[in-house]
């Protein structure tokens, strides 16, 4: 996890609430959550992936930094649940988000 978010200062903000969120997101608690679940549609790591899917649909357009971070994770966990062409996808607008182009 330490390669695509600082743990500590996401655990800090995470426990600080709304108020401080520049390494914390809900989208970005969603994806971290999908990651360190087993995948299958019963369980929890499904759920999660699904809340962190409908606040992308809300959120992949906005440039900062824990969109991006959740959008690599989002592209992690569906690589390794064989749906790389989804991956792809969330690799592709968090590339165009991060460097400052529309993320289609």
């Amino acid at each position: 996890m330490d390669i695509v978010l600082q743990k500590d200062c996401f655990l800090q903000d995470m426990a600080h609430g709304p108020s401080r969120r520049g390494c914390c997101s809900s989208f970005l608690v969603n994806a971290v959550l999908a990651n360190a679940s087993y995948w299958s549609p019963h369980n929890l790591a499904y759920q999660f992936m699904a809340e962190a899917k409908r606040l992308w649909e809300l959120e992949s357009d906005t440039p900062r930094l824990t969109t991006i971070q959740a959008a690599m994770l989002m592209n992690v966990n569906t690589n390794m649940n064989a749906m790389d062409e989804i991956g792809f996808n969330y690799t592709k607008r968090y590339e165009d988000t991060a460097w400052g182009h529309t993320a289609y």
